[in-house]
């Protein structure tokens, strides 16, 4: 009898020596896997704007319902959907500093992967199933996670997910706290738009699931009942969820945010909104580095390969949110990480269903059995074999050496050095104000530093605030010859010389801007003729960066030396009208040439300005 005890105990020993050598590797890949998706460099041109908004609303003790910061939008409508993101960065960035927003994001992304996660340990009772999902998230998801408001987003999504499934699982009362979670989600990001395709989704794969009949004949009537019950509480949700919403600054007009980029197709051209399969410019160019592009393509075949062979046994309304995220994904970028963290756990459900089903079917196999009997080695082998892989990519990408060099881990987070803090100082210390022509990633960084002093020309917040016409000016502003646009006089004539349908289309593109080439093209693809066509553009007024700079009474251009290389060898040679003034690594100062401007380069002149040491060391540097 002892003896069989003395067995027991050795053996019992033996399982836990066993799950402390798995679980030790373990810990290193998460601790490796979040240390990599937090420290990933983003340039957040639009945490710097948050910045910038929370402390105007802190400052004045409201919510500006029009534009503050523009000159160009100036006291135009804005629907700042993200304004208590706003107000949180400012709160923790004044009581914690730079710093402080670093552990923010952080601790945000520990809480989307964990929400995660145990959704999908819930769905296979598996830990490989956890740490194959948190590869996928961390190396798909990591180049989405920055400093912004869209983090909220996701842990609401994944909360809404788990509360849905709790609630299928019989815990009624969780389904309560959706309408109440609502409240700050609508005043924190736009994502809030996305409970409603979601409980639609959920509805759609009730209704779906009450006419499969999964369940027994002989309890059908009394399961007709609850099913029937079940299915309405989700349009119930949908209409509590759509007047919880309203409390908020903007009332029923935050709604018309999220679908303004529809009817503004111009903005979609910018990076984040790109398609996936027709990215110009990979997020990585390292051998090592798993991009995205080539992660979510393989990701999405065998996501659509394995919930389709598993589709019976999948819940079909978290399969339809899967699907829909999958094809937003497909349409932009935005949504890829949505997709991702939507999809992983009912993804890690099919894979173990299917695979469970394959080894039931071959379970004699020789192979099978060998990797059952050697199940824990060959885990243990591919855990370390992992734990070598992410530290040398840690190595390699250089992570420690860049935080150490950055001098922070905000700094390192956001590249901080991309961004023209030596000419903001430039233009404080010296007290420089008018309006600005800026670069379009540093709008929010000199509202930051510069406001109200130096209203810019446009910024991050894109479709939010300006319309298509500015940000087609704007990414035309280096074009030497110019662009094409309507005015009222060309418009008064084209209205007498074109048939009334022609003209109703040339009405639609008044406020747009065009090339020869492009407006070309969009007129043959109407059908036009070649004489209209012509007739047409001889009517189109030409515009160029001086027509824009005169319009908008621009006084100082302030420009990113790379980006707008093209921009700044034009005002370079328009030297008759505009002062060069500032010059360092990554930034380009010209000032209009009048009476104040003119004092401030006379003392620049006789070295009595404040010149930053950035400059004044580009300048050694180039022997100037």
């Amino acid at each position: 009898m002892k003896k069989e005890k003395a067995e027991n105990n050795t053996v019992d020993f033996e399982k836990i020596i066993l799950n402390i050598t798995l679980l030790i590797p373990a810990i290193f890949i998460v601790i490796l896997l979040l240390s990599i998706t937090t420290m990933t460099c983003i340039g957040a041109g639009d945490t710097w704007w948050y910045l910038a908004c929370g402390r105007y609303i802190v400052e004045n003790r409201t919510v500006p319902q029009t534009d503050v910061f523009s000159h160009t939008f100036y006291g135009k409508e804005w629907i700042n959907s993200e304004w208590l993101t706003n107000v949180v960065f400012y709160l923790i960035f004044s009581a914690f500093g730079r710093e402080g927003l670093a552990v923010y994001k952080i601790i945000m992304v520990i809480i989307i992967f964990s929400l995660i996660l145990f959704r999908v340990y819930r769905k296979t009772s598996d830990y490989r199933y956890v740490l194959i999902c948190l590869f996928i998230l961390s190396f798909v998801g990591r180049i989405f996670l920055d400093i912004r408001a869209q983090l909220s987003t996701f842990i609401f999504i994944n909360i809404c997910i788990l509360l849905f499934d709790l609630y299928r699982e019989g815990k009624r009362w969780v389904i309560y706290i959706i309408p109440v979670m609502m409240i700050p989600w609508v005043n924190l990001h736009g994502g809030y738009i996305y409970i409603f395709f979601i409980l639609g989704c959920y509805f759609l794969g009730e209704t779906v699931d009450r006419f499969m009949e999964k369940y027994n004949k002989e309890d059908k009537k009394q399961k007709d009942e609850k099913r029937v019950n079940s299915i309405m509480i989700w349009p119930l949700l949908m209409a509590i969820c759509f007047f919880i919403c309203l409390i908020n600054p903007y009332n029923i007009r935050v709604y018309e945010f999220p679908f303004k980029i529809l009817h503004q197709p111009s903005f979609k051209d910018t990076l984040e909104w790109l398609p996936p399969l027709t990215w110009k410019y990979p997020f990585y160019s390292d051998i090592m580095a798993f991009t995205c592009p080539s992660i979510y393509i393989p990701y999405a075949i065998v996501f659509v390969i394995f919930s389709v062979l598993s589709w019976r046994r999948l819940y079909m309304g978290e399969f339809f949110i899967s699907y829909l995220t999958l094809f937003m994904s497909i349409s932009s970028r935005r949504f890829i990480p949505l997709f991702i963290f939507v999809s992983a756990p009912l993804l890690c459900q099919a894979f173990s269903i299917t695979a469970g089903n394959i080894i039931r079917q071959i379970e004699n196999n020789n192979t099978v059995m060998f990797f059952k009997k050697n199940n824990r080695i060959i885990s243990l082998s591919v855990m370390m074999i992992a734990v070598l892989y992410l530290y040398g990519y840690i190595f390699y990408m250089k992570i420690i050496p860049g935080v150490i060099a950055s001098g922070s881990l905000f700094n390192y987070m956001t590249v901080d050095y991309s961004f023209p803090a030596s000419s903001c100082e430039f233009l404080r210390a010296n007290k420089i104000k008018g309006k600005l022509l800026n670069y379009y990633n540093w709008g929010g960084y000199i509202y930051w530093h510069l406001f109200p002093d130096t209203p810019g020309f446009i910024d991050g917040r894109a479709h939010g605030v300006y319309d298509e016409k500015l940000y087609d000016e704007y990414k035309l502003l280096g074009s030497k010859d110019g662009w094409l646009e309507f005015d009222d006089g060309g418009m008064n004539v084209l209205e007498k010389g074109l048939t009334k349908n022609k003209f109703t289309l040339i009405k639609s593109m008044k406020d747009r801007v065009f090339t020869p080439e492009s407006i070309t093209a969009k007129l043959r693809a109407l059908n036009f003729q070649e004489d209209e066509i012509e007739f047409v553009k001889k009517l189109m007024i030409r515009v160029n960066w001086e027509k824009i700079a005169d319009h908008y009474n621009i006084d100082i251009i302030f420009i990113n030396k790379y980006v707008n290389n093209d921009l700044a060898q034009l005002v370079i040679q328009r030297g008759d009208k505009w002062y060069f003034v500032y010059q360092d690594n990554n930034a380009l100062i010209f000032l209009r040439k009048n009476e104040a401007n003119r004092m401030i380069v006379e003392k620049l002149i006789k070295g009595e300005l404040f010149i930053p040491e950035e400059a004044k060391n580009y300048y050694k540097q180039e022997g100037k």
